[in-house]
């Protein structure tokens, strides 16, 4: 195996074998129907921005403490449905 650099250009032969595993998905269901707490966890594990959250999952969180904020999180998700 030859770790590969992003952005590279490699030349294969036949018979070379390459492998790509890329992260990420499209994920199942609506977002907003996704469990706040799961969505809060990802933004303080760094896999999502809290503007992700608000946008994509319809979750607020507190720019200054990081903090989940349920309730600005179920008014949003009430004036903006799935």
């Amino acid at each position: 195996t030859i770790p590969v650099p992003s952005k590279r250009l490699v030349w294969a032969e036949p018979g070379d074998r390459l492998v790509m595993e890329t992260g990420g998905g499209a994920g199942i269901g609506e977002p907003r129907r996704r469990d706040i707490a799961c969505v809060a966890d990802d933004v303080r594990n760094g896999v999502l921005s809290g503007r992700a959250a608000r946008d994509v999952y319809g979750v607020v969180i507190d720019a200054k403490t990081g903090e989940l904020d349920a309730n600005k999180t179920s008014q949003l998700r009430e004036r903006r449905p799935d």
